[in-house]
């Protein structure tokens, strides 16, 4: 980030066979959303994260991964512009 290596320390793992290991992966991943979005990051929600890290569509190839974020980045923005044209249009019927 900016240049600057982060290092995210996970020694507190567990096996994915854990009963609370999604629980504890949903709260990392909003941990860590929550880190960089207040160090300036753009981060994705916390729940397309979580199905991100999960989807076991998701190959072990960075091409894989690339086409994968890059739908989920197309999808993102296209909901915020639809809440921020919904905002607007609020806007204007109050005014």
């Amino acid at each position: 980030h900016r240049g600057t290596l982060v290092v995210i320390d996970v020694s507190q793992s567990v096996e994915h066979d854990h009963p609370n290991a999604l629980e504890f992966l949903r709260r990392d991943a909003a941990n860590i959303t929550d880190y960089f979005a207040r160090q300036g990051v753009r981060t994705m929600p916390v729940r397309q994260l979580f199905d991100f890290v999960v989807d076991p569509s998701v190959g072990d190839d960075a091409a894989s991964e690339d086409a994968y974020l890059a739908r989920l980045w197309r999808a993102i923005d296209a909901r915020q512009a639809a809440a921020e044209a919904a905002g607007d249009d609020a806007a204007e019927a109050e005014a």
